[in-house]
């Protein structure tokens, strides 16, 4: 009776073990949001690899968070929550202070030039607007008017939308 469950386990699992197996852990983001998939593989092709990306903020094991950043190699301000506090320990505090409260602030609240601003002090490069962040800031279309204005719009592609910032915001 024992091996019932893990026989039965497996096939819920697996969704009646419908579907191609594969060992690539990345598939079922390329099948299940293709405008994340494009905004990684652009970002692993065409950014440079010290390239910092701002996407949503969230906690351990949220598995629509930090997706782009992980798929392209690129590091983002601020990655799992949970997972940061475990691999940074005591050092934790100093070492992300402000950068959750970044993230919100450009999403949510910061105008044209307080997001100019914000992503020149942060040495953010690339800014992802996509299901994620429209959900967990609260993104209206006007509001992401805002980074259309100041930033240069790289990629458009099934929902998810990847802007260039220092194009635009470079003083040098």
């Amino acid at each position: 009776a024992g091996l019932v469950f893990p026989l039965a386990a497996a096939y819920s699992k697996t969704s009646g073990f419908s579907g191609t197996p594969t060992f690539d852990a990345s598939a079922w983001i390329r099948n299940s949001s293709p405008g994340e998939w494009a905004a990684a593989q652009w970002l692993r092709d065409l950014a440079p690899p010290d390239a910092v990306i701002l996407e949503a903020v969230g906690d351990s094991y949220q598995s629509d968070r930090s997706r782009v950043s992980t798929l392209s190699g690129r590091a983002t301000i601020m990655g799992w929550i949970g997972h940061e506090r475990q691999w940074r320990g005591a050092d934790y505090a100093q070492m992300t202070a402000g950068r959750e409260g970044a993230a919100e602030q450009i999403y949510r609240f910061a105008t044209p030039s307080e997001i100019s601003e914000l992503v020149k002090s942060w040495g953010i490069d690339y800014v992802v607007v996509g299901p994620a962040e429209r959900n967990v800031y609260a993104i209206s279309p006007l509001e992401e008017e805002r980074f259309a204005g100041i930033m240069d719009l790289v990629l458009d592609q099934d929902g998810v939308r990847l802007y260039a910032t220092r194009r635009n915001l470079s003083t040098e």
